[in-house]
């Protein structure tokens, strides 16, 4: 077990999913990537403390922080509407 983020999270996580017989080394591998994505994370939202001129790390400058890694952000949410069934002949 080497890291913050232990494999054993990730089983955890793959069981709740239904993911019974996940290997050991995935759930290694993932772990990882887990970990790097967060650090990832967490760096991004201290340069918005650091530019706010601020010394506490809030919320926002977490939310803010995934528009830069992965493209979006929680303040921009895409919004998900249910499909409504038609009558008529399919498209």
């Amino acid at each position: 077990m080497s890291g913050i983020y232990h494999a054993d999270s990730i089983k955890d996580v793959a069981e709740s999913l239904g993911i019974s017989n996940l290997p050991e080394g995935v759930a290694a591998m993932l772990a990882n990537d887990v970990e790097y994505r967060l650090h990832q994370i967490i760096d991004e939202a201290s340069r918005f403390t650091r530019h706010g001129k601020r010394t506490t790390l809030t919320t926002t400058d977490v939310d803010q922080a995934f528009k830069p890694v992965y493209g979006h952000s929680g303040l921009n949410a895409p919004s998900f509407k249910k499909a409504v069934p038609t009558v008529g002949p399919p498209v």
